[in-house]
């Protein structure tokens, strides 16, 4: 269970320097919305990245399983070949669902197509809902997998089972925009 790997416990957060504290604000033009930056040290930065590199790329339900079933480790593979370019199938990772499994093609969450939701990831989620006064319950999760020159489309995250709790969104690696939308495309 990925829950309870050798990799489960992320490092406590160190005391920041000055410019490295945590600075929450609230946008209040979208109801909801809040930024946190640097919401995690540069230690838990890498231990989540590492996680999602090493464990996350080969959970059972990813961009690539879902096309060509069971895979290799993607990572190990890439770092046997010393090859995680274009033709790599590390490269050509974008995905991978903990938790509940999201359907891509119905845009739905299964009840019955669950995988270990790993507990230190919940808790992270929490603490960051409760650093802005909200309560999360996580049991799913989408890790986006981006090369250096990737992006996101315009989407809405409207499939959740409830709107009860809040979504978490934790970016981590390049420097990159984050758009919010409204009610259409003329936002």
């Amino acid at each position: 269970s990925s829950s309870s790997s050798s990799s489960s416990a992320p490092p406590s957060s160190a005391p920041r320097k000055k410019d490295d504290a945590q600075q929450v604000w609230r946008i209040p033009e979208v109801e909801g919305l809040y930024i946190i930056k640097n919401a995690l040290s540069l230690q838990e930065q890498l231990f989540w990245a590492k996680r999602a590199i090493k464990e996350f790329s080969n959970c059972a339900h990813t961009n690539l399983s879902n096309l060509h079933g069971t895979q290799p480790d993607h990572w190990a593979n890439a770092v046997e070949c010393n090859d995680a370019g274009k033709d790599s199938e590390f490269y050509k990772l974008r995905w991978a669902s903990l938790g509940y499994h999201y359907d891509w093609t119905q845009r739905l969450y299964h009840k019955n197509e669950k995988s270990d939701f790993p507990e230190n990831l919940a808790s992270m989620a929490d603490a960051l809902a409760r650093r802005v006064g909200l309560k999360v319950k996580s049991e799913a999760a989408i890790v986006n997998f981006y090369p250096y020159d990737g992006s996101m489309g315009g989407h809405v995250d409207d499939a959740e089972m409830t709107l009860d709790y809040p979504i978490v969104s934790v970016s981590l690696g390049c420097a990159a925009v984050f758009l919010i939308g409204g009610e259409s495309k003329d936002v």
